[in-house]
């Protein structure tokens, strides 16, 4: 939604009032939200927390054993999460394709085709990475019995992992000034010194 508005609507954050009201807070009250919840689920669990020295992941969080908070967990956290970064990530593109086409081909659009393609790039990743451990968890809340997917769990859970690795990656590779320094980084290293006998 922050590249809707950053694209389409600038001036939602032209002012300082604008900006603390469309950026800043929704930020604030997504971060006090997940300190919130992670805190009472994990400090203050309502039931007791397992641990296996043998999985990847040492603790089993008692969330994973109450179904009410475990849908709640795997649908709002997960599935949802997943459905708005896809169907935003399609609107935002199918809107940049049509205005573009509408409006026709300017240095503005350029611009902002690099932040969609950013865009984009963070998404898959997200997608790769993220879907199967939310797809095995909601295979789980439909019945299927952790026996058949306790192999792929494992992996599930380590893919998960290599999102938070590589989305900041996939982000600092689509800048222009750290492709700029790069360039010039390897245009140094490749300069060598010749040395020659003194004759």
């Amino acid at each position: 939604m922050e590249r809707h508005i950053l694209i389409f609507h600038d001036k939602w954050v032209s002012t300082e009032k604008k900006r603390l009201l469309v950026h800043y807070m929704p930020l604030v009250i997504l971060v006090l939200y997940c300190l919130i919840y992670y805190s009472v689920i994990i400090l203050f669990p309502p039931c007791k927390n397992t641990f296996d020295d043998y999985f990847m992941i040492c603790v089993d969080a008692c969330l994973f054993q109450l179904f009410s908070l475990y849908a709640y967990d795997t649908i709002v956290h997960q599935v949802i999460s997943h459905l708005i970064i896809v169907g935003f990530s399609i609107g935002l593109l199918i809107r940049i394709r049509w205005q573009k086409h509408r409006v026709g081909q300017s240095l503005k659009w350029r611009k902002h085709w690099k932040m969609t393609v950013q865009l984009l790039f963070v998404s898959i990743i997200y997608l790769i990475f993220g879907l199967p451990l939310t797809l095995l968890h909601l295979l789980s809340l439909c019945g299927v019995s952790n026996y058949v997917t306790v192999v792929f769990s494992q992996y599930a859970l380590f893919l998960n992992y290599c999102t938070i690795l590589l989305c900041p990656i996939a982000s600092a590779v689509s800048l222009p000034q750290l492709r700029n320094e790069r360039k010039n980084f390897l245009r140094l290293r490749g300069r060598g010194r010749a040395v020659a006998p003194i004759t």
